[in-house]
Protein backbone atom coordinates (compact mmCIF):
# COMPACT_ATOMS: atom_id res chain seq x y z
CA UNK A 1 0.00 0.00 0.00
CA UNK A 2 1.61 3.49 -1.38
CA UNK A 3 0.55 6.70 1.25
CA UNK A 4 0.97 10.33 -1.04
CA UNK A 5 2.58 12.76 1.48
CA UNK A 6 -0.08 16.26 1.65
CA UNK A 7 -3.10 14.62 0.33
CA UNK A 8 -6.41 13.23 2.37
CA UNK A 9 -7.19 10.52 0.39
CA UNK A 10 -5.30 8.70 -2.44
CA UNK A 11 -5.41 6.01 -4.55
CA UNK A 12 -4.08 2.31 -4.17
CA UNK A 13 -2.48 -0.35 -6.37
CA UNK A 14 -6.09 -1.02 -7.57
CA UNK A 15 -8.16 1.65 -7.88
CA UNK A 16 -11.88 0.71 -5.74
CA UNK A 17 -9.59 0.95 -2.49
CA UNK A 18 -8.55 4.12 -1.04
CA UNK A 19 -6.57 4.61 1.72
CA UNK A 20 -6.66 7.93 3.99
CA UNK A 21 -3.76 9.66 5.76
CA UNK A 22 -3.37 10.48 9.27
CA UNK A 23 -4.84 13.97 8.42
CA UNK A 24 -7.91 12.58 7.42
CA UNK A 25 -8.14 10.63 10.41
CA UNK A 26 -7.35 13.21 12.58
CA UNK A 27 -10.52 15.72 11.00
CA UNK A 28 -12.66 12.61 11.20
CA UNK A 29 -11.91 11.86 15.14
CA UNK A 30 -14.28 14.90 16.02
CA UNK A 31 -17.46 13.37 14.70
CA UNK A 32 -17.25 10.87 17.81
CA UNK A 33 -19.65 13.26 19.61
CA UNK A 34 -22.16 13.06 16.64
CA UNK A 35 -25.53 12.89 18.15
CA UNK A 36 -27.06 10.13 15.83
CA UNK A 37 -28.37 7.60 18.25
CA UNK A 38 -27.11 5.09 15.86
CA UNK A 39 -23.56 6.35 15.73
CA UNK A 40 -23.29 6.58 19.27
CA UNK A 41 -24.43 3.03 19.35
CA UNK A 42 -21.47 1.68 16.79
CA UNK A 43 -18.70 3.80 18.50
CA UNK A 44 -19.94 2.64 21.86
CA UNK A 45 -19.21 -1.03 20.99
CA UNK A 46 -16.25 0.18 19.30
CA UNK A 47 -15.02 1.41 22.70
CA UNK A 48 -16.15 -1.08 24.51
CA UNK A 49 -14.48 -3.84 22.32
CA UNK A 50 -11.25 -1.63 22.98
CA UNK A 51 -11.17 -1.36 26.43
CA UNK A 52 -11.99 -4.90 26.79
CA UNK A 53 -8.70 -5.29 24.84
CA UNK A 54 -6.52 -3.18 27.12
CA UNK A 55 -8.27 -4.69 29.79
CA UNK A 56 -6.81 -8.04 28.90
CA UNK A 57 -3.63 -6.74 27.97
CA UNK A 58 -3.46 -4.94 31.45
CA UNK A 59 -3.94 -8.43 33.11
CA UNK A 60 -1.29 -9.96 30.67
CA UNK A 61 1.41 -7.92 31.84
CA UNK A 62 0.52 -7.04 35.41
CA UNK A 63 1.08 -11.19 35.20
CA UNK A 64 4.55 -11.09 34.04
CA UNK A 65 7.15 -12.23 36.02
CA UNK A 66 9.69 -10.09 34.57
CA UNK A 67 10.12 -6.54 36.21
CA UNK A 68 11.91 -3.58 35.01
CA UNK A 69 11.68 -0.44 33.56
CA UNK A 70 9.85 -1.81 30.40
CA UNK A 71 7.52 -3.80 32.40
CA UNK A 72 6.42 -0.54 34.23
CA UNK A 73 6.36 1.89 31.48
CA UNK A 74 4.14 -1.26 29.60
CA UNK A 75 1.33 -1.68 33.24
CA UNK A 76 1.25 2.18 33.34
CA UNK A 77 -0.06 2.84 29.23
CA UNK A 78 -2.28 0.13 29.79
CA UNK A 79 -3.79 1.23 32.79
CA UNK A 80 -3.48 4.66 31.74
CA UNK A 81 -5.44 3.66 28.23
CA UNK A 82 -8.11 1.82 30.38
CA UNK A 83 -8.87 4.75 32.18
CA UNK A 84 -9.41 6.63 29.21
CA UNK A 85 -11.71 4.29 27.62
CA UNK A 86 -14.04 3.95 30.87
CA UNK A 87 -14.01 7.86 30.65
CA UNK A 88 -15.02 7.77 27.14
CA UNK A 89 -17.42 5.14 27.45
CA UNK A 90 -19.43 7.02 30.12
CA UNK A 91 -19.24 10.12 27.90
CA UNK A 92 -20.68 8.18 25.09
CA UNK A 93 -23.54 6.23 27.23
CA UNK A 94 -24.39 9.72 28.87
CA UNK A 95 -24.93 10.79 24.77
CA UNK A 96 -26.94 8.39 24.11
CA UNK A 97 -29.30 8.36 26.83
CA UNK A 98 -29.60 12.08 26.39
CA UNK A 99 -30.28 11.44 22.14
CA UNK A 100 -32.49 8.56 23.03
CA UNK A 101 -34.58 11.19 25.48
CA UNK A 102 -34.18 13.83 22.89
CA UNK A 103 -36.26 11.58 20.41
CA UNK A 104 -38.86 10.09 22.28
Amino acid sequence: MRFRKNTSVSKVRKGDQKSVSPRLMKKSSKLIFDTDLSNLVLYTDIWQGFSQIIRELTISVSSLKVKGEIYRMLLLFYKWTRQTCEKMLTTLIFLRQNCAKQKT
